[in-house]
């Protein structure tokens, strides 16, 4: 065990040339058909480094717990950038955006 985590910290570890930044892809709670062709035309814009979600996932961006789920998934996929579609009486056809760094969300825009 001890090579296998040496070679992923050596994976993890800065370089003078980084690759491409990779996009994650969300749909909220609810999301409707709209939106759904939005996250579709993203992903064909961004297509050979995006990740397109297709289940809904229970996450509200700017609450706490929301924000852990998606440091977690953009971890997980090895995704930078996300961007989480949803529906809502208060806010239609939302377009949350936004950016991770070292493994914790930067910003984001609504």
């Amino acid at each position: 065990p001890k090579a296998r985590v040496q070679r992923y910290l050596k994976s993890t570890e800065s370089k003078l040339v980084e690759g491409s930044r990779a996009a994650l892809l969300l749909k909220g709670i609810r999301c409707s058909q709209n939106m759904g062709v939005v996250l579709k035309d993203l992903r064909s814009a961004l297509q050979p480094n995006c990740k397109l979600l297709s289940k809904n996932n229970v996450i509200v961006p700017f609450d706490t717990e929301g924000q852990q789920s998606l440091e977690f998934l953009s971890t997980k996929n090895d995704c930078t950038l996300f961007c989480l579609a949803s529906t809502n009486k208060k806010r239609p056809n939302n377009l949350t955006i936004g950016r991770t760094f070292d493994r914790q969300i930067l910003d984001m825009v609504e």
